[in-house]
């Protein structure tokens, strides 16, 4: 038997990356039709690998219409949420090619009491998370077919996923809960002191 003791060695350095990195020349090209089409696109980047683009309210429906009008389409909606950025809020889409799993982020800013248009018209699976943004974080989607509330009960006052968002402790629903606050007093098992 051979000593092979081991001596550790320092992890390799490794080399930070941006979060955001430009996009590549394929996309530079698709976001320069865009423009000459005029759609209002920035440039976005590219974050993990996936490609964002940022664009205005008043002119993401021609850019998501387009994206699904490209020779690799990107035609399905995944997925949809809202953002509190602290000076205004932000609609983010994420799409996908197909069933390829390559994945597009469309980015909407706006300001904290702005309006986008709905995007059912394209997709209906819109529905419910353009629903849930409206409650949570008080955004406007213009067009929606069925703005009722979804998760909150009639009479919510506030948007809860904004950071300005202030909580009623009184409210049944947000009040501290005694079992996770101290469970062993809501259950009367306080421990006596022994001598």
């Amino acid at each position: 038997m051979s000593d092979q003791s081991q001596e550790p060695q320092a992890p390799e350095e490794v080399e930070e990356t941006p979060a955001v990195v430009p996009l590549p020349d394929e996309w530079q090209a698709v976001v320069g039709d865009l423009l000459a089409e005029g759609n209002s696109v920035d440039q976005g980047g590219l974050r993990r690998g996936v490609p964002e683009l940022v664009t205005t309210p008043d002119q993401v429906l021609g850019l998501l219409e387009r994206l699904r009008s490209l020779d690799e389409p990107y035609n399905r909606l995944t997925d949809m949420c809202g953002a509190d950025l602290g000076d205004h809020l932000q609609v983010l889409y994420f799409l996908c090619q197909g069933y390829t799993g390559k994945l597009l982020v469309v980015k909407v800013n706006l300001a904290r009491d702005g309006e986008v248009p709905t995007a059912t018209g394209l997709w209906p699976v819109a529905n419910w998370p353009e629903r849930e943004i409206m409650e949570m974080f008080g955004m406007t989607f213009t067009g929606h077919p069925e703005p009722a509330h979804l998760l909150l009960p009639e009479g919510w006052v506030g948007y809860p996923l904004r950071k300005d968002y202030v909580y009623d402790r009184e409210h049944e629903w947000t009040r501290p809960d005694p079992m996770r606050e101290d469970p062993e007093q809501a259950l009367g098992l306080e421990e006596e002191d022994s001598e």
